[in-house]
């Protein structure tokens, strides 16, 4: 579910993104397709941040600001997941 919901929500803001910059333009620098505006929000959740297309309005930025917060607390989730699933597995090894 935790895959689910990454396909579901890259494509909404990258849509979201695109939607902010043709409605006005001056929210972000270098964002002018769909396709800079999927790049610009997989490098958000990567967390790799290449500054080469950035959120210069406040809306944008507040924009942003949501999304990077979902991707935290999204990282955090599947870290947790992982690590159940792992002590989950050790437990079983050791018992049986």
């Amino acid at each position: 579910s935790l895959i689910f919901l990454i396909y579901f929500v890259v494509p909404l803001f990258a849509l979201g993104y695109f939607a902010l910059e043709s409605a006005d333009s001056s929210q972000f620098a270098e964002l002018t397709t769909k396709t800079d505006a999927l790049y610009f929000t997989v490098s958000t959740l990567a967390t790799v941040g290449f500054g080469d297309v950035h959120a210069t309005g406040q809306v944008a930025r507040v924009l942003v600001t949501v999304q990077i917060t979902f991707d935290l607390v999204f990282v955090a989730a599947l870290v947790s997941v992982v690590t159940g699933l792992i002590r989950e597995r050790a437990a079983q090894r050791r018992a049986g």
